[in-house]
């Protein structure tokens, strides 16, 4: 039976669970990967032209629009549930340890497992969740960030236990 399609951004699942307080510059959901300029948040995009746009984290909290306080896991070593984008079938042998970019408007964030300009999540392996038990497109991983504005998780990193910290 193929994944469900189930689109909902990023969910914490493992590693630190710190959280702190950022203000926003535009509205926010609960789960979106979020990036961080002149001090605020906004939604993360890829391909907005600078390769210098870094995420700083994910939502925990939601944001209406600008100069709402979200609270952001933030650590560069915190493990994200993703779904994996429609266009490429997800296959451990070929994703697993490496780097990818994020598609998807705020609430609906993927892994585009198709796209490699940005680097900006590794993946560290398949979440068997219901309705997400196929090697195949929309599949649940595990990623990490690995373009991190308060420092990059090694993109070169193998998938090993040290790379995956909820295989653990």
């Amino acid at each position: 039976m193929a994944n469900a399609d189930i689109a909902n951004g990023f969910t914490h699942i493992g590693g630190p669970s710190t959280m702190h307080e950022y203000t926003s510059s535009a509205a926010i959901a609960v789960g979106d990967l979020v990036s961080i300029a002149s001090g605020k948040i906004a939604p993360y995009s890829e391909g907005d032209g600078d390769p210098f746009v870094t995420a700083i984290g994910v939502a925990a909290t939601s944001a209406t629009g600008s100069g709402t306080t979200v609270l952001v896991y933030d650590s560069p070593t915190a493990v994200f549930r993703v779904q994996t984008e429609t266009a490429t079938a997800y296959v451990a042998a070929t994703h697993d340890g490496k780097c990818f970019d994020v598609a998807g408007a705020t609430g609906v964030q993927e892994c585009n497992l198709g796209a490699t300009v940005n680097d900006t999540l590794i993946v560290l392996g398949q979440e068997l969740v219901n309705g997400s038990t196929e090697e195949a497109a929309h599949a649940k991983v595990r990623v990490m960030i690995s373009r991190h504005a308060l420092g990059a998780y090694s993109a070169n990193t193998s998938r090993s236990s040290a790379a995956d910290p909820v295989a653990n």
